[in-house]
């Protein structure tokens, strides 16, 4: 058997519609509100500035302790440049004091004088480098060369000055030196003429002319013994 049966359902649909067009007349004043005005937005500068502020406080710490940094690479840079030439200075040192002894002890071979003697002829050398600003090793060496020549310690260190004089006036070695006074006054020996008569002429006329007491010195030298057999003396040849 069939069965039908008709129903009428009645839904009260009012409540929905208002809730419907109140969420409409929301979204419309929200939108309205945006385009009808700028949209304006508050931001915390102290967000932003206070690490900054961390930052750059960390890079001046950084900074300082980087320059103080290279201070000290300087000053141990320093340092170690004064100590080295320290160290050099004293290598130099006991260089030249090992070569003065070696020319002592050829100077002593050669005059053959006591101990108390050399010590003596060897505070004179110190002295005559001195007074003509060489250093000792320059006026041992001259002072050998004139003990060669069979002179005794009071003619070395006479000679000795004469040299180390022209070596200051010329610029020449001390054996160019020693070998242009040795030859002047071998070729004028007659003359009674010294080391110094010699080295006092030929700076007084350097003194007066263009020419330098090196060329008159080695003028002399070669010339000196041709100028003897001439019959020129020596103020003659000189000048």
């Amino acid at each position: 058997a069939g069965i039908r049966a008709d129903v009428n359902l009645s839904v009260n649909t009012s409540n929905v519609k208002r809730s419907l067009d109140r969420a409409t007349n929301e979204i419309n004043k929200i939108v309205n509100g945006i385009s009808g005005r700028q949209v304006s937005f508050n931001v915390n500068q102290k967000s932003f500035t206070q690490p900054l502020g961390r930052i750059t406080q960390s890079a001046n710490e950084f900074t300082k302790s980087l320059e103080a940094s290279n201070a000290r690479v300087i000053a141990f840079g320093l340092s170690v440049s004064i100590i080295n030439g320290i160290s050099d200075a004293f290598k130099a040192l006991v260089v030249e004091a090992v070569r003065f002894e070696k020319t002592m002890a050829d100077i002593n071979a050669v005059m053959g004088i006591s101990n108390e003697k050399l010590s003596e002829f060897g505070e004179g050398i110190f002295d005559v480098a001195q007074n003509t600003a060489q250093s000792f090793n320059v006026a041992a060496e001259a002072a050998l060369e004139f003990s060669r020549q069979g002179l005794s310690a009071e003619d070395t260190l006479k000679k000795t000055a004469d040299a180390m004089t022209l070596v200051r006036l010329t610029g020449v070695s001390a054996t160019q030196a020693v070998e242009d006074l040795t030859a002047a006054t071998n070729a004028f020996k007659e003359t009674g003429l010294s080391t110094n008569d010699i080295l006092n002429k030929i700076v007084a006329v350097e003194q007066q002319f263009a020419v330098s007491a090196d060329d008159l010195t080695s003028a002399i030298s070669r010339t000196g013994q041709a100028a003897k057999e001439a019959g020129v003396n020596f103020d003659q040849l000189n000048a």
